[in-house]
């Protein structure tokens, strides 16, 4: 198949994705050429494929937010992991922003839920030993987790100090500290770990992702 087949294929089935996510980024400095990078971990679109949802990437500089929020029609957001970076914040408290007026679901994962965190007024403290794999133990929720002992991948140095107001926690570490929330009225959900990282990602999580951007 050519380049012009590719692009149509890739654009007919677009037409057949309804549900338009807004995902953002990390920002990265690149000094050999002087540039600052929007950058996403391809491994995203491989979490939303059995959704067949369209990924839209958003950039960290971009002016009138709400104006590309309202042109795109997103059906939700993805505040994924990453960096903290003075533009990726204000893209990020525009999108809460949005979200919460329009009521539009949000899953934040690792910064995603540290920031979410911190939007509603929950601070950050530090933590050690959390770079690899450890335990958690889910609690009774509303999106499909089950509950039980399980482990995840880890690879963050903050934790919340405490569950912000309007939201309950549902996943703790041995040491109590959260690792997953559900705010009590907005469809709001958050993850300490990475599941695009997960290469054995178990069904029920593309169950969850369908529930919360789909339903």
């Amino acid at each position: 198949m050519g380049t012009t087949g590719l692009q149509h294929s890739y654009l007919e089935s677009c037409t057949l994705m309804t549900t338009k996510i807004g995902i953002t980024q990390r920002v990265e400095t690149v000094e050999a050429y002087a540039e600052v990078r929007d950058a996403l971990d391809q491994r995203w679109y491989r979490l939303f494929a059995p959704l067949s949802t369209v990924l839209i990437p958003i950039p960290n500089a971009m002016e009138k937010m709400n104006v590309y929020f309202r042109e795109c029609n997103f059906d939700g957001f993805v505040l994924t992991g990453g960096n903290h970076h003075p533009l990726r914040d204000r893209c990020e408290q525009d999108i809460l922003n949005y979200a919460v007026k329009q009521q539009k679901p949000v899953l934040g994962v690792c910064h995603g839920m540290q920031f979410m965190s911190k939007y509603f007024k929950a601070p950050l403290v530090l933590i050690d030993n959390h770079v690899g794999e450890h335990t958690i133990t889910i609690q009774a929720n509303r999106w499909g987790f089950p509950e039980g002992i399980c482990t995840v991948n880890s690879y963050h140095r903050h934790a919340l100090s405490c569950i912000p107001t309007n939201f309950t926690g549902f996943a703790f570490d041995k040491d109590g500290y959260c690792e997953a929330m559900q705010h009590n009225t907005l469809p709001f959900v958050t993850c300490m770990w990475h599941p695009e990282r997960d290469t054995s990602l178990p069904t029920w999580f593309h169950i969850f992702l369908k529930k919360l951007f789909q339903a």
